[in-house]
């Protein structure tokens, strides 16, 4: 018969001994680990405050549908719309960095005792070497102890294990061990686990994502945050046969100009999926948008005046609106004639091509009259005014700060190598002791560390070893 059973105690220090077990125990890195996991999808469920709300959060807030809206006062207060940023989220990583750092150094501490071979009494009773899950079995025997012995280390020898014979212990025991050295792929899986939260920590704390940029040729943008940078738009080679986002984006490219000063320090090309980096600040193209320059004139030929709703600016003479997305809308005013112009940025057709609405409201009950859908720049007549719109595209470029982001790619694939490297040459560690029985002439204690993928083979030792006791030759 066998007896399964648990190995109480600890014998590390109080009062810090219960934090050490808490932060050690498996359910607390799964617990921790589940709940980081949640984040995550919820921060892709939850709309975030975007980059160009971060100004007034609160009017973002209000304008949301649903129970996503400003009146939904438990959302915000758990700071659902900026997970990253939000003070419990930082409690969390702090939690799982210090869960992993107790696991990194316990299994660095497994790795050195067993890669060194040498074993005291009081190394073996240290129980927090055995305490995580422990694999333990007791076996009777009906041999007396020397042959007990005799018939455990043929088995061990039979699979290869490394024997370590422990003097001092109130009862004859061996340590045995097979390919030790692979135990510090479990402390290195830790250990990068580790790095890349801190990486992660980091780009909660400091990274930043700035807001979109709709430039055309020449023109400069101060990336802020601190820094001295700007950047200007030097060229722009859109996407032939194709005159908005979307396909575009993936071949359309942009050449800046790095600043400093209105000095020129870094030229770069950058493209979807083809950033530029400059002193840790990094330049993406995420799409690109129509741009619609408005000019006209009246029946005179005198040059029509043109303001923006959506701006506080004077009235112009020519004024450009670049849209945001599909589905966006710009309002200008004709200032003289007491009539609006909706322009709306209609989807992409068949051909991938976008087209702009032009509607004239007009009269006390804002009348509609559509002026016509253009893909190409074009003059509207609107009664006895003329009003030419010029269409160009324009890139969407975006800055942002993203520290730790090499850091946290780095840990992740490390961890993923030393996982990798512990599935294929999986360690074993386990301590037999030998003595007198009160059923049985010989009791022998199997124990072992547990963990994932222990448990196999553990059983299949267990069942040699009893096998081995059980023959009678």
């Amino acid at each position: 018969m066998s007896e399964q059973s648990s190995i109480p105690g600890n014998s590390r220090p109080e009062p810090l001994s219960l934090v050490w077990r808490f932060f050690a125990a498996p359910p607390t890195l799964l617990v921790l680990a589940a709940i980081l996991a949640a984040v995550l999808i919820v921060s892709q469920v939850v709309p975030q405050i975007p980059p160009e709300a971060a100004d007034d959060p609160r009017a973002w807030l209000a304008g949301q549908p649903g129970v996503l809206g400003g009146s939904n006062g438990f959302l915000q207060a758990l700071g659902l719309f900026d997970l990253y940023h939000a003070p419990w989220f930082r409690l969390l990583l702090v939690l799982i960095g210090l869960t992993l750092f107790v696991w990194a150094i316990e299994a660095a501490e497994i790795a050195w005792r067993a890669s060194r071979g040498r074993w005291t009494p009081a190394q073996l009773g240290d129980v927090t070497l055995w305490s995580r899950q422990p694999l333990q079995v007791r076996l009777p025997s009906p041999l007396a102890p020397d042959d007990t012995r005799d018939r455990l280390d043929e088995v061990l020898a039979g699979d290869r294990y490394r024997r370590t014979e422990v003097d001092g212990l109130p009862a004859p025991g061996v340590v045995a061990s097979r390919r030790a050295a692979a135990w510090w792929a479990q402390a290195l899986t830790f250990a990068a686990l580790l790095l890349a939260l801190l990486g992660l920590a980091a780009l909660a704390i400091w990274g930043w994502e700035g807001k979109d940029w709709r430039p055309a040729v020449g023109e400069h943008w101060v990336v802020g945050h601190g820094t001295p940078y700007s950047i200007r738009l030097d060229a722009f080679s859109p996407a032939m046969g194709n005159s908005s986002g979307g396909s575009a984006a993936g071949r359309s490219e942009s050449q800046v100009s790095w600043l400093e000063a209105d000095r020129p320090l870094h030229q770069a090309t950058v493209s979807a999926g083809r950033p530029a980096t400059w002193h840790g600040l990094t330049l993406r193209q995420v799409g690109t948008t129509q741009a619609v320059t408005i000019r006209g004139s009246n029946q005179a030929g005198r040059p029509l005046l043109f303001q923006s709703a959506d701006e506080v600016a004077s009235p112009a003479e020519e004024i450009t609106i670049a849209f945001e997305a599909d589905g966006a809308q710009h309002l200008v005013l004709l200032p003289n004639e007491d009539r609006f112009l909706l322009f709306s940025l209609e989807q992409e057709d068949m051909e991938g091509q976008p087209s702009v609405r032009v509607v004239l409201l007009s009269g006390a009950g804002g009348e509609r009259q559509t002026l016509g859908v253009l893909q190409a720049s074009d003059a509207l007549r609107v009664d006895n005014l003329t009003v030419n719109v010029s269409l160009a595209v324009r890139p969407v470029l975006r800055v942002d700060h993203r520290p730790g982001m090499a850091v946290v790619v780095g840990g992740l694939a490390l961890a993923v190598l030393a996982l990798a490297i512990g599935w294929l040459a999986p360690p074993r560690l386990v301590w037999l002791a030998i003595a007198p029985g009160i059923e049985c002439p010989t009791l022998v204690h199997v124990l072992s560390v547990g963990g994932a993928g222990q448990v196999f083979w553990f059983s299949g030792l267990v069942a040699r070893l009893r096998e081995a006791l059980a023959n009678d030759r």
